[in-house]
């Protein structure tokens, strides 16, 4: 009897052994199955992945591309830019006109100087005539607001015109 259940128990754990092997099999062939599944699924994830940043970069360049084309001027000639043409040429000729103007400033200054000078002489020679000046009121204001014009601005020449027909 004990060895008819010994046999059993052999013959039962030959069984499971058998069963266990068996079950081990399927069991790697479906841990296989489950990585080759794995597998396939992480690389249609990964190309759907690559698919969606190759469509996200041509996103961003379409977005980069309609950024550049609101910054940039447009191409055909609208009405503000005909303006803008205008204003820059009517700004560009008021600079020429200014440095034009600066160098007859600089030219005249030294033009200035020597009216400046000749006031001075004239004023000095008026000062010293000025007491033996036996005209008329008149002459004499007359000359001292001449020499006054002169120095508020008139050229040299100018005054110098008026002057020389005055007699004292």
């Amino acid at each position: 009897m004990v060895d008819v259940q010994f046999k059993k128990i052999k013959q039962l754990q030959a069984e499971v052994q058998v069963a266990n092997d068996h079950l081990t099999a399927q069991l790697a062939d479906k841990d296989e199955d489950h990585k080759k599944a794995e597998e396939a699924l992480r690389n249609k994830y990964e190309a759907q992945c690559a698919k969606l940043e190759d469509e996200l970069g041509v996103l961003r360049k379409e977005i980069r591309e309609k950024k550049a084309l609101k910054a940039s001027p447009d191409v055909r000639p609208s009405r503000l830019q005909q303006q803008l043409g205008t204003e820059q040429q009517s700004v560009g000729q008021l600079r020429r006109e200014l440095y034009a103007e600066k160098t007859t400033l600089a030219a005249t200054s030294g033009v200035k100087e020597q009216a400046l000078d000749e006031v001075r002489k004239l004023r000095g020679k008026l000062e010293e005539s000025a007491g033996d000046c036996r005209g008329p009121k008149k002459q004499k204001s007359a000359l001292k607001a001449k020499i006054s014009k002169l120095q508020q601005g008139m050229s040299a020449g100018d005054v110098v015109k008026d002057i020389l027909p005055m007699r004292y």
